[in-house]
């Protein structure tokens, strides 16, 4: 789990990766299932909880969502975490940092479509998989050069 630490305290960690990370973490030691390490798991799950409790949950939450590459994935079996959730949770994000009272209604009809992939976002999925290729050829070819030298 030192790899987790090492994720988190990097210069270029985002928001929605420390969120994902807390979420691997806790699945990761709930899946282990020898009695010697309960305790221990027990323990660190507790920490992490505790942790989260004190945290800006919906922002940690919001950076996650607009992320493309995730958007509302991770979030898809939490019912509250619908498109009426997700929109009112991000009214809310949205009216904290702008420090208003009052979210646009532009705002509400770009997330609508955000969300499914409509409008100015219905070529989304296409250039995330583009994205994704390229991210894709560039290890490949790390990989080879490594194997090669």
């Amino acid at each position: 789990m030192a790899e987790a630490a090492n994720i988190i305290q990097a210069a270029f960690c985002r928001l929605d990766t420390v969120l994902l990370t807390f979420g691997y973490l806790i699945v990761s030691y709930k899946a282990m299932k020898d009695p010697d390490d309960l305790p221990g798991v027990q323990a660190i799950i507790k920490s992490i909880e505790k942790r989260w409790a004190k945290a800006d949950q919906e922002i940690f939450i919001a950076a996650m969502i607009l992320n493309p590459f995730y958007r509302r994935e991770p979030l898809a079996a939490t019912p509250m975490f619908n498109n009426a959730g997700i929109t009112a949770l991000l009214g809310r994000v949205f009216k904290r940092l702008r420090r208003t009272t009052e979210v646009p209604q532009e705002f509400y009809l770009e997330l609508n479509d955000y969300l499914n992939l409509q409008g100015t976002f219905s070529n989304l999925k296409l250039q995330l998989q583009i994205e994704t290729n390229i991210a894709d050829s560039a290890v490949m070819g790390l990989l080879l050069w490594r194997l090669c030298y």
